[in-house]
């Protein structure tokens, strides 16, 4: 059990990883493992093995973080505001 918990640690001191953002505007953090004109395949952070068409991404770029974080898939930070749908209470007039 030891040696298990020394080689995720010293796994986890070399990892990288790459930034991959898709056309919809989602970013997806992974390490590449091959890309061609086709599709991109790379590895997430639960060490899931995943492919990309290449038609749907926007850009790729290598070794952009240190670590990778969790979850693997982020949208954009900005969320959309919520509209107020109730209407104000009106006034009865006598």
């Amino acid at each position: 059990m030891f040696r298990f918990i020394i080689f995720i640690v010293l796994f986890n001191l070399g990892v990288s990883a790459d930034t991959f953002t898709l056309k919809n505007g989602k970013i997806i953090y992974g390490k590449q493992i091959e890309k061609n004109d086709k599709f991109l395949v790379y590895r997430d952070s639960d060490f899931f093995v995943k492919t990309i068409k290449a038609e749907d991404l926007e850009k790729v770029e290598l070794n952009t973080i240190d670590k990778d974080p969790s979850p693997s898939v982020k949208t954009d930070p900005q969320p959309n505001p919520v509209k107020n749908t109730e209407s104000e209470p009106v006034a009865k007039t006598a």
